[in-house]
């Protein structure tokens, strides 16, 4: 097997943090507006 190993250069914790915050917003937006909608229907169905 063949591998190549990649080297970052520059600040690699900092673009994974920058990424990660601007990813968190749409992950709870995502979260809010979908899946607890899913689980109150699926609630509802099996409750009543």
């Amino acid at each position: 097997m063949m591998s190549l190993t990649a080297y970052a250069s520059g600040d690699v914790a900092g673009a994974v943090t920058s990424t990660w915050n601007t990813a968190r917003s749409q992950i709870v937006s995502v979260v809010n507006n979908v899946v607890f909608p899913c689980l109150d229907v699926i609630l509802a169905v099996l409750l009543f």
